[in-house]
């Protein structure tokens, strides 16, 4: 059975995920996973061994008390799990999401959706987390890292959910883009929305063909579409755009450009995220969809 695999830290942003959540497991017909990672901490400091002279080495040795305290620890982590998971799912039957499955993993999230065997339609996650500073702008120091890797879209929440009706897909040309295209037309998860197509670049012959092309494409697969060409960078285009047309979602490629040339260009992806007020969808064209 499909799957969208919702992933919670129980931060402000867990209201959005689970409505964006329940609205992604109704289009696709999917049932609904829950995951909360506990993270390792770091061990509490053991006491230490000074005997045996000068020059030698310093050798720790865990106490009973501290083995007490990891132990009270781990069990507080244990159960602050349990209670965000039972909140996600009384929160995801309330939307209308039957039986969730309720999974707690150990390590850090990207490493444990690096193993995850089971089939997923779809990934939703927090723009931030409780470890992020809430600030306009920043972002959870997971989500580059956990889009970059992931074998599947990856839905962004924001705090806010509201009914999605349209979308605008940031589109270039680009072969990330066909990927992205061939996406939103083979998935039912955005059949039935108005399209709204924008393209941020010259107004040369080139660009307009490669926008009629794909709102041609777009249309032939049964979306409402409305195309727009821009000068401009991608983000300020796609944010005027989404403003002005009261976007619901975005949809775009993700990290096209490898981490060295980003860090002397920086990030579209990186930056519609931290710029957006409403849901992301991002599809990596590297991977292969479940």
């Amino acid at each position: 059975m499909a799957t969208v695999l919702s992933c919670t830290e129980g931060s402000q942003y867990a209201p959005g995920i689970y409505e964006l959540t329940a609205w992604a497991a109704s289009r696709l017909q999917a049932g609904v996973e829950v995951l909360h990672v506990v993270e390792p901490f770091p061990a509490l400091t053991p006491a230490l061994d000074f005997a045996g002279g000068a020059g030698i080495a310093i050798t720790p040795v865990y106490t009973p008390e501290t083995a007490e305290l990891d132990r009270e620890l781990i069990d507080l982590a244990n159960e602050k799990s349990a209670k965000i998971l039972n909140e996600a799912r009384t929160a995801l039957q309330a939307a209308g999401v039957a039986n969730p499955v309720l999974t707690s993993g150990d390590g850090s999230l990207v490493d444990v959706l690096k193993h995850w065997e089971k089939p997923v339609e779809v990934l939703v996650i927090g723009k931030r987390g409780d470890e992020t500073d809430t600030e306009e702008g920043n972002i959870g120091h997971h989500l580059q890292s956990l889009i970059r890797s992931s074998h599947w879209p990856v839905l962004v929440a924001t705090r806010g959910f509201h009914p999605i009706q349209r979308f605008l897909f940031s589109f270039d040309g680009g072969p990330p883009s066909l990927a992205v295209l061939d996406f939103v037309i083979s998935s039912p998860l955005l059949k039935g929305l108005a399209c709204t197509l924008v393209m941020a670049g010259e107004p040369s012959a080139e660009n307009a063909a490669a926008l009629e092309s794909a709102r041609q494409q777009l249309q032939n697969a049964g979306f409402t579409v409305e195309t727009h060409l821009h000068e401009g960078d991608p983000e300020a285009v796609s944010a005027w755009e989404a403003a002005a047309h009261d976007i619901d979602l975005l949809v775009m490629g993700a990290y096209s450009h490898s981490r060295f040339l980003q860090f002397f260009t920086g990030s579209t992806t990186t930056e519609m995220i931290r710029q957006s007020r409403v849901p992301i969808l991002l599809v990596n064209s590297k991977k292969e969809h479940s």
